[in-house]
């Protein structure tokens, strides 16, 4: 059996400090993560780009546009495009160091804000070249947790994938999509049309829709000979039990549902222990 390299590097990949011509680096809308403020973008056409970007070379110049790929600084270097710079600075690693990019990505994402849509990219390279999610997580730091998050974003479709990259959509908001069925997700997309967005509740709606659409597809026969409360939670419990464990989302939902419905039988009760103490009271005699 061949042994699995380790993540970590037995000594620290060898960096060299140099200007890289903007020209020689992948076009912004190869960039993952969000766009510049203008603030910012005034601040580098003022001062410059004050701290360096991280860049790998690429092992052949042929593959694609731009010699290098950016790990590190990418909105650095649109804001650099915006004001005009023709030049950033930057530490560079050899094509030689290349097999690090990618925990370089993940650990350098962790101490700035998250950019997820690289995280994810760096997380399906490691995997596929046979990396265990415990070893991503001893050479990056990142936890468990948050590998899973960033994995289910691979379940968005293609333009919400892109409005996340840009910004258009929060992470909380792109994680609940990712689970939802492709159909609604592009149902979604449509709010994205003239520069929208997508919201949480965007998403509520269709699943509230969603939801009211089963229960009318329940035939009223199944819950002959037993309180119908009863029965549609106990199917609902049941449901659960099928589920595979990392559909942690749907699991939560149908016991929700599961909760309501029995709620929903103990006030009937109630209602109707209400008005059947009030008959009596009145049959009585005075």
């Amino acid at each position: 059996m061949t042994k699995q390299r380790s993540l970590i590097p037995e000594d620290a990949p060898k960096a060299e400090r140099r200007y890289i011509a903007l020209m020689a680096l992948p076009i912004d809308e190869e960039l993952p993560g969000p766009e510049p403020t203008a603030a910012m973008v005034e601040s580098v056409g003022r001062f410059g780009v004050l701290e360096n970007i991280v860049v790998v070379e690429r092992p052949t110049k042929k593959a694609k546009a731009g010699g290098y790929d950016v790990i590190d600084g990418r909105r650095r270097v649109k804001a650099a495009r915006a004001a005009g710079l023709d030049r950033v600075p930057a530490m560079v690693y050899g094509a030689e160091e290349g097999q690090w990019r990618d925990v370089l990505t993940l650990a350098l994402n962790r101490l700035r804000s998250d950019n997820p849509v690289s995280e994810l990219a760096a997380i399906e390279a490691l995997l596929k070249n046979g990396a265990t999610m415990a070893q991503i997580g001893e050479a990056t730091g990142l936890p468990k947790g948050t590998i899973e998050k960033r994995l289910k974003l691979g379940g968005l479709i293609a333009p919400i994938r892109k409005a996340l990259t840009a910004g258009r959509i929060a992470v909380s908001v792109a994680e609940v999509v990712a689970v939802q069925p492709e159909e609604i997700q592009n149902e979604l997309a449509g709010n994205l049309e003239g520069g929208g967005k997508i919201t949480m509740a965007n998403v509520k709606v269709f699943k509230t829709a969603e939801r009211a659409y089963a229960i009318d597809q329940i035939p009223m026969s199944v819950f002959a000979g037993e309180a119908w409360q009863d029965l549609v939670a106990r199917r609902l419990e049941e449901t659960v039990k099928l589920l595979p464990e990392e559909e942690t989302y749907l699991t939560r939902e149908f016991e929700k549902m599961a909760e309501k419905v029995r709620k929903w039988k103990r006030e009937a009760e109630e209602t109707a222990g209400d008005w059947s103490k009030a008959e009596v009271s009145q049959e009585e005699p005075s």
